[in-house]
């Protein structure tokens, strides 16, 4: 045996030779196909949280109601409705405060009740009062849901309409930008004393008032056609020639009306 035929060290001499894609002395087999990767699915949305409810109007003003009600005929009671939603303006310049303002309606103050009493520092202002002894007291200001008012901020379009006398001005209708609510616990109930539209940093934005509409003023008898009297003025109709009209109160004689339109068809 040559040199060049002895078997290197720790092999086989009799072994068979490797062959590439299959075992020893396999025979090449064709290459196999590629597999196509399948596309990875998309990452599935996480679930949506469940919206907590929040403080409704209805709600709110249920509140402004009980607490007008229970604390009637008390030392301070609450007055929600009866100071702070439709007062004259008479009644708001008689009040000599340098800012008075009610609420045309009672839905305007209860949208401004329902985003003091949903926001966070409403809940936490009652929730901190209903662990206080009676006589204790809080007070909520908010201005909006979203905090300061900003132009174009969906909440300040539709905010509370409030009557404002100012001394000095007019009274004037204005957006309740910043709402105000004074609690205090009586009874070992969390009562709202009062709820109405502070002034805000800028001041009160007079709303324009609304353009002049068509008039209604009550037509008079100037402009109105003489009818003559009444009867004078009527065209009276005569009675088809050759006939007689029978007087029609009774029965019988429309019976007989009838009767002779029917003999006439034949």
């Amino acid at each position: 045996m040559s040199q060049f035929n002895k078997p290197k060290p720790g092999l086989n001499p009799n072994a068979k030779a490797f062959v590439p894609g299959g075992g020893a002395g396999a025979k090449p087999t064709a290459s196999a196909k590629p597999a196509v990767a399948k596309p990875t699915p998309p990452p599935k949305a996480p679930p949506r949280p469940v919206a907590k409810p929040g403080v409704t109007s209805t709600s709110a003003g249920k509140m402004l109601d009980d607490s007008d009600k229970r604390t009637a005929g008390q030392k301070s009671p609450a007055h929600n409705r009866s100071q702070h939603v439709g007062k004259s303006d008479a009644g708001l310049q008689a009040r000599g405060k340098p800012v008075a303002t009610s609420y045309l309606t009672k839905s305007d103050q209860n949208k401004a009740a329902s985003e003091l009493l949903g926001s966070t520092k409403g809940a936490n202002k009652i929730n901190s009062l209903k662990a206080d002894a009676d006589g204790k007291t809080r007070t909520i200001v908010g201005a909006g849901p979203s905090g300061p008012a900003k132009p174009g901020a969906t909440w300040n379009k539709t905010a509370s309409i409030t009557r404002v006398a100012e001394r000095g001005k007019a009274p004037y209708n204005a957006k309740a930008t910043q709402n105000q609510m004074d609690l205090s616990k009586k009874g070992g109930q969390v009562n709202a004393q009062t709820t109405y539209a502070v002034k805000p940093a800028g001041g009160f934005v007079a709303l324009p008032k609304p353009a002049a509409g068509p008039s209604l003023k009550p037509t008079t008898k100037a402009n109105v056609p003489s009818i003559a009297g009444g009867a004078a003025g009527l065209r009276k109709v005569p009675a088809p020639a050759g006939q007689k009209v029978p007087a029609m109160g009774a029965g019988d004689n429309l019976k007989r009306v009838t009767a002779g339109a029917a003999a006439k068809k034949k």
